[in-house]
């Protein structure tokens, strides 16, 4: 137990010391969120707590596939995993300590966000503001959990970060766009990245949502569980 958190506690320090995914992963949605409100004007409006919804469900996804799933692919890759983690219960010990680091970023990027936006663009009541955290951690546990799918892929890094920028933009132009989009309400449940926006955001769940969630978080489990056990360890670039 004590090697596990002195591992997560390692890695915490490294994502740290990554400006770049504090920029991505906090400062962007905060200025995404000031930018609409400044368009509608109304920070009380429903567009203000879609938009909050949006901005979280945005920063799990890409503190799981980028923080999480990227660098366990990152890891693999440079030989970490073949030359260090021999046994199983060491390649387990570590996913679990990164999957422990890459969640507790991501809940400070989340309370930060709920923070800056509260005493930065509007206040947000305490009630609310913990209704939110809690629904974003819950979806953000999932989500990085089906992550770890990623380290499966025969993938070189580059190749890896390339996709997953194009998959993660594609989700999220293709979950707004769903919601302005008429008779998209099917596509619109089958998009994770908007099913967790709006159990982020939404306090009254209808029945198609409800039974969204459920499936994804089924689905985010078995993937999660998959990954877990069929992780690569040969770097990809080894087998060519």
């Amino acid at each position: 137990m004590k090697s596990l958190l002195d591992c997560t506690r390692i890695l915490v320090v490294e994502q740290i010391r990554e400006p770049i995914g504090v920029f991505w992963s906090l400062v962007a949605p905060v200025g995404y969120l000031a930018f609409r409100t400044s368009a509608y004007g109304d920070t009380e409006s429903q567009h203000y707590e879609q938009s909050i919804g949006w901005c979280l469900a945005y920063i799990a996804m890409m503190t799981s596939l980028f923080g999480f799933g990227l660098y366990l692919i990152g890891r693999r890759e440079s030989g970490f995993v073949r030359s260090f983690l021999t046994s199983v219960r060491k390649r387990t010990r570590f996913l679990i300590a990164q999957y422990l680091a890459s969640l507790c970023m991501s809940l400070l990027y989340g309370a930060g966000f709920l923070v800056l936006t509260s005493n930065l663009l509007t206040w947000i009541p305490v009630s609310e503001m913990l209704r939110y955290f809690a629904m974003f951690a819950a979806f953000c546990s999932l989500f990085m959990l089906a992550s770890t799918c990623l380290a499966t892929l025969p993938l070189t890094f580059q190749s890896a970060s390339s996709l997953l920028s194009i998959a993660a933009t594609a989700i999220i132009v293709i979950g707004i766009g769903s919601t302005t989009v008429a008779g998209s309400q099917a596509l619109a449940l089958v998009n994770p990245f908007l099913v967790g926006a709006r159990a982020i955001s939404e306090t009254h769940w209808e029945r198609a949502l409800v039974i969204a969630c459920i499936g994804h978080a089924l689905m985010f489990v078995c993937l999660g569980v998959y990954g877990a056990i069929h992780q690569r360890i040969n770097p990809q670039w080894s087998n060519r």
